[in-house]
């Protein structure tokens, strides 16, 4: 017998396979539809297909077809299929299984998910290893959450994070908004079968039935509801909640949606005024809708949350600066945006000055929903007046807060002579400062930043640990959508850490 012939025997296995299974596990885990190198960039898949990782293939009806990396590595062999779904991308809070089909473009395309996730979860391993395994779950559509609850049998039973991204691809059609806002409805009914639920969010929704999560979910923990138009009902019931973040910001045109009043009967968790410590409410409307903010913010039950650490609250106004200064909370976060035509610098003095915020290490303050947003060209904007009314407000709370702030956040137009108010405040360790969507001032040509440099330099000189700090400028060419003349104000950002 020849020795030295090619050993044809097709049960060896192959190389890859004789790899230990954790490097294994490793290799593999590259393919995931968030970071996998292997990424298809040509120029004929979508551009909202490229950013995941996806193949193409033509199917026996001759038809070209994409499909995720992962489902293409599930078909290569038994063991690969026993590896993938153990991979720790599936157990990633911000998973959905909309990353494994191609991108639709409409909602009924989107419907299709339903199909796919069947034939997916037919694949029992598969399906066990999710339902044991996995607690954080997302969902983007309704036949999303109906997959999941039919094809795995223990996501009832194990599922503690619920977070549902609907999101319409015409926020202009108001019938569209209605569909959703009657799916989030039954999504929630769906849901309520998780009687472990703690942490629950609805990002970008219309309207968030607050009563309907309420009952629902009763052990809630931990309620997000980012990016809202409106909502409805109460969170007064429940009884657990240590984290409440309400962001009021409608995006929907129509004035009879936008302008829908806040009930006036409480609102806030009542019931969770001893347990809930990290609390953000922010209401950030058109201009002529800014009056709502004070039923929104629900003044009176707010005064029954006396052990919060943490608040994040926007707009300023009289009756909540009032809160501010009779509250017994000792906060450790504090944070809130200035806008120059709603916030007079003597409501921002009265707010620095509370007692509360005399224990606040970490302090932000941003001017994101800024008035001059509204300018159409730069030669509207009042730059002697926004120069001043910042210079009043570093003045203000470097000199209330001198004392206590350690991590400083700053969102808001870059000065240079504002640098030197923050040689007050004793303990700072950290500051992160972007004016990159703001115009600047005391910066020159705007060519650099080294007159932020300089300026903060000189205002740590004194410290005997000085914050580290860099300056990295981020011109644009364009602003308001018009070619800016030279010497204009370009935007810089600065992060000091």
């Amino acid at each position: 017998m020849n020795n030295n012939l090619p050993n044809t025997d097709r049960s060896s296995s192959p190389r890859i396979l004789t790899i230990p299974k954790e490097i294994l596990h490793r290799i593999l885990s590259f393919t995931n539809p968030y970071e996998g190198p292997f990424r298809i960039l040509s120029r004929t898949i979508p551009s909202e297909v490229r950013k995941y990782p996806f193949v193409k293939y033509r199917s026996t009806d001759g038809r070209k077809y994409y499909t995720s990396e992962i489902l293409v590595l599930r078909q290569v062999c038994k063991d690969f299929r026993r590896m993938v779904p153990h991979l720790d991308f599936w157990y990633l809070e911000e998973f959905n299984f909309t990353r494994l089909v191609e991108f639709r473009r409409n909602r009924s395309e989107r419907s299709q998910i339903g199909p796919f996730l069947s034939v997916l979860f037919n694949d029992a391993d598969f399906a066990d290893a999710l339902g044991r395994r996995k607690v954080e779950w997302s969902f983007e559509s309704l036949e999303e959450v109906r997959g999941v609850i039919e094809g795995i049998p223990l996501f009832k039973q194990n599922a503690r994070t619920i977070c549902l991204k609907w999101s319409s691809m015409d926020k202009d059609d108001f019938s569209e908004i209605l569909k959703i806002e009657t799916e989030i409805d039954v999504a929630i009914d769906l849901l309520s079968e998780c009687k472990q639920i703690t942490k629950f969010s609805a990002e970008a929704a219309h309207v968030v039935p607050l009563s309907k999560i309420t009952s629902s979910f009763p052990h809630l923990e931990i309620l997000s509801c980012p990016e809202t138009d409106h909502f409805d009902g109460s969170l007064s019931e429940l009884r657990h909640l240590k984290t409440l973040y309400m962001d009021i910001n409608p995006e929907f045109d129509s004035s009879a949606w936008t302008a829908k009043p806040f009930q006036p009967s409480p609102w806030l968790p009542i019931q969770s005024s001893e347990s809930l410590t990290d609390l953000t409410l922010t209401y950030i409307p058109r201009q002529e809708f800014l009056g709502a903010s004070a039923t929104f913010f629900d003044i009176p039950s707010l005064h029954q949350f006396t052990n919060l650490t943490s608040l994040y609250v926007t707009p300023l106004s009289p009756p909540l600066v009032s809160f501010l200064q009779q509250t017994p909370c000792h906060l450790q976060k504090f944070g809130t945006d200035l806008w120059r035509s709603f916030v007079p610098i003597s409501l921002a003095r009265e707010t620095f000055t509370a007692p509360c915020l005399q224990t606040v290490r970490q302090f932000s303050l941003s001017n994101k929903w800024y008035d001059e947003d509204k300018a159409d060209s730069e030669d509207e904007l009042d730059f002697p007046a926004i120069s001043q009314y910042w210079s009043l407000v570093f003045d203000a709370f470097t000199w209330s807060l001198s004392d206590c702030v350690e991590d400083l956040h700053l969102n808001v137009p870059l000065h240079v002579e504002c640098c030197a108010f923050l040689t007050r405040m004793v303990k700072l360790k950290s500051v992160d400062w972007d004016g990159s969507d703001y115009p600047y001032f005391g910066m020159g040509s705007g060519e650099n930043a080294e007159e932020m440099e300089s300026a903060l330099a000189k205002a740590f000189a004194g410290f005997k640990e000085k914050p580290r700090f860099a300056v990295e400028p981020k011109m644009r060419a364009k602003r308001f959508g018009l070619q800016l003349a030279s010497g204009s104000p370009l935007p810089i950002h600065v992060s000091v850490w």
